[in-house]
């Protein structure tokens, strides 16, 4: 007789006995729960009200802590939430089979790193990409706020353990530059923040090699149980196609199969070639790959009805913002759907109506003054360029994925009766792929639409540059295609 009323983890205590390590994370979080918590609206916590109107403008930049819970929003939570829970439920320490993982791994310290046995279970990655100002960081550290960074644990002889410092999470950037020694001494320093321990003072500068570092930093966040390993802004500067970046791809698969999920945050521009790999490597994938682009024009959900009408509601001025399609449109022509350039304009846009006697609503005047004023004039030529899907105009931008939106614009264009578009009429546009509240998620495989699609896509022609680039790029990529597989084929038994 099947048992009601219990709790997940009461069910899974019930079958493999308790895990200390679930318990740090509390109950999962439900899909219809997650808006809720996600939630933030600073002014919920002021009487802005009472504050003489010319004063208000001090509260203006607490925009930035607005956040709203948009559809994608929620998808990338319970994606988070579910590698994380995953990972810990596969590596529950009352197990015996997980005790001697743990003295396994720890032993392979003196193990050359391409070396170390592969176990068959593996955690799943997540990938997050999109182009500045899409709120990639905001998002996942409003998910990861809902966890506590990390908690220590007292003598637990079922765990095998008198104490254990677990990190529930770490969140590391890539390094500026392609130093992989300094970004891995990096983990250690954020791991002393975390937990209050001294590995950077222990290693730093000591270790012989790359791969001997890359061996002990594994070591140490799977002995601390790391719930995640978040690393952020991967850009083409410090993550270009390569062995280097092969050896780094290397050491994330490496964490996965230590059940240690991996979450890569970036420029789509850091992501290029991932998917000419095999599976070893789309396993950073497995978790989830979202894809954050701006909206395609003013009427989309997610943009508007999710994002735009939800932080207009913070509003310091008494003067409304009319919901019309000229007011839609305005906005639009004046951010290009970019979430952060949005906030740049509303933020601007309060602070000089604080400031003027006028009343009533804004007006697209109103929109396009601001758009116009000093508040927004260095982001036209990249806004302009978006909106007129200028793909030359976005060339002139070296974090900008110029070639990647051209194709995404080709692809949307209805306009287009190459015979590639006749062929994949059947794959759906950002509008219509999902039901309208996941509309703001658009995963784009390029390479896999043309494998099946048969036929080469139609598009602008390359200039002399762009070919060069893109031999390189290919070069680069044959390399680390290379590495990773003799790397990968002298590892696993």
């Amino acid at each position: 007789m099947t048992k009601r009323g219990l709790s997940a983890q009461q069910a899974l205590a019930a079958a493999f006995g308790r895990n200390p390590l679930l318990e740090a994370l509390g109950a999962p979080i439900s899909v219809d729960e997650f808006p809720r918590s996600l939630h933030r609206n600073p002014l919920d916590l002021i009487k802005w009200q009472a504050v003489p109107r010319h004063q208000r403008t001090d509260l203006v930049p607490l925009l930035e802590q607005f956040f709203v819970s948009t559809p994608t929003a929620i998808d990338i939570a319970c994606a988070i939430q579910q590698v994380i829970r995953s990972s810990y439920i596969a590596r529950n320490p009352t197990l015996i089979q997980n005790q001697k993982k743990l003295y396994q791994v720890a032993s392979f310290q003196a193990t050359e790193f391409r070396k170390i046995p592969w176990f068959s279970a593996n955690a799943k990655g997540l990938v997050i990409s999109g182009i500045t100002g899409m709120g990639k960081t905001t998002l996942y550290e409003q998910v990861l706020g809902l966890y506590p960074k990390s908690r220590v644990h007292g003598i637990d002889e079922e765990s095998g353990w008198t104490e254990l410092k677990q990190i529930v999470y770490l969140v590391v950037p890539m390094s500026a530059g392609k130093s992989r020694m300094g970004f891995l001494e990096n983990i250690l320093a954020a791991i002393d923040e975390a937990i209050g321990t001294r590995f950077h003072a222990t290693y730093a500068g000591k270790f012989r090699s790359v791969e001997q570092a890359m061996v002990v930093v594994s070591i140490i966040l799977h002995t601390h149980r790391c719930g995640a390993l978040v690393i952020e802004e991967i850009q083409d500067r410090n993550f270009a196609p390569g062995e280097q970046r092969g050896l780094m791809l290397l050491f994330f698969l490496r964490l996965l199969n230590f059940g240690i999920p991996v979450i890569l945050v970036g420029n789509p521009l850091g992501f290029v070639g991932f998917d000419r790999f095999t599976q070893d490597v789309r396993r950073l994938y497995k978790g989830g790959n979202f894809e954050l682009w701006p909206a395609d024009s003013c009427d989309d959900i997610g943009w508007y009805e999710c994002y735009v009408r939800q932080k207009a509601t913070f509003n310091l001025t008494g003067r409304e913002l009319p919901d019309t399609s000229q007011i839609r449109q305005a906005i639009f022509e004046c951010t290009a759907a970019v979430p952060d350039y949005f906030d740049t304009l509303w933020q601007a846009m309060q602070i000089e109506a604080l400031h003027s006697s006028r009343r009533g609503p804004f007006t697209e005047n109103d929109i396009k003054a601001v758009y116009n004023s000093y508040a927004m004039q260095h982001l036209h030529p990249l806004i302009d360029a978006l909106v007129a899907r200028n793909h030359a105009g976005l060339t002139q931008f070296e974090d900008i994925p110029a070639d990647l939106f051209r194709k995404h614009w080709a692809r949307l264009d209805p306009s287009d009766e190459s015979p590639r578009e006749a062929q994949t009429a059947k794959v759906p546009s950002p509008a219509t792929a999902r039901a309208p509240v996941k509309q703001a998620r658009f995963q784009r495989n390029e390479a896999k639409s043309r494998t099946e699609s048969g036929t080469t896509p139609t598009y602008i022609p390359e200039t002399a540059d762009e070919k060069a680039l893109r031999k390189k790029t290919l070069e680069a990529l044959k390399k680390e295609s290379d590495f990773l597989r003799e790397a990968l084929s002298n590892a696993k038994p």
